[in-house]
């Protein structure tokens, strides 16, 4: 098990000590023995299933801005999710089998990987953390999933980006032009 950082330290406390209070020290122990830490510099990619080990994750950016995207060969990329500090997402390798999920940095990140067997067991023993994942967290990611999957199925790009200007107010001049375009001629999934 690799030791961490005091970053990592930092950023994982600053994200859960004002949702779950001191008293839970024991699940807070839990899901930091169990967490990947990986930091991302701005402009770089990684394969999460590959580059992790571990295709069904929950996925948490503590800090910066990233863009995943599914790379599915003979295909172009198509850009899935957009996370900023807080965002969530669950990669499931039921979803993204022979696809293969990525990460780019739009700037300096932090992301934070918790394998979903590991995530599940943590539930179980620790009810604090199934009321933290199951009603905080998981709703985050659906809201993220739903605005996505609505804007996918609006028609004519004019509309398709006033809702990507509407989903994402503040970080929208920062996505570049080639990652905004993809979800601009996306296909249904």
């Amino acid at each position: 098990m690799k030791i961490k950082s005091i970053k990592e330290i930092k950023l994982f406390l600053n994200f859960f000590l004002p949702i779950i209070n001191n008293t839970n020290r024991h699940a807070l122990r839990y899901v930091f023995r169990h967490s990947i830490f990986e930091e991302i510099p701005s402009g770089n990619k990684i394969s999460v299933d590959t580059f992790f080990g571990y295709s069904d994750s929950f996925i948490l950016v503590l800090q910066g801005f990233v863009s995943g995207y599914i790379l599915e060969c003979p295909m172009p990329r198509r850009d899935v999710w957009l996370g900023v500090s807080g965002s969530v997402y669950f990669n499931e390798s039921v979803v993204n089998e022979a696809k293969g999920f990525n990460l780019e940095a739009l700037e300096d990140s932090w992301v934070l990987i918790i394998p979903r067997k590991e995530l599940e067991k943590g539930c179980d023993d620790y009810p604090i953390l199934n009321r933290l994942f199951s009603h905080l967290l998981f709703p985050n990611a659906i809201r993220d999933l739903n605005s996505i999957t609505l804007l996918s199925k609006l028609d004519g790009s004019a509309n398709k980006l006033r809702y990507f200007k509407t989903i994402y107010p503040k970080v929208w001049k920062q996505v570049p032009e080639r990652i905004y375009r993809t979800y601009l001629i996306q296909p249904d999934f």
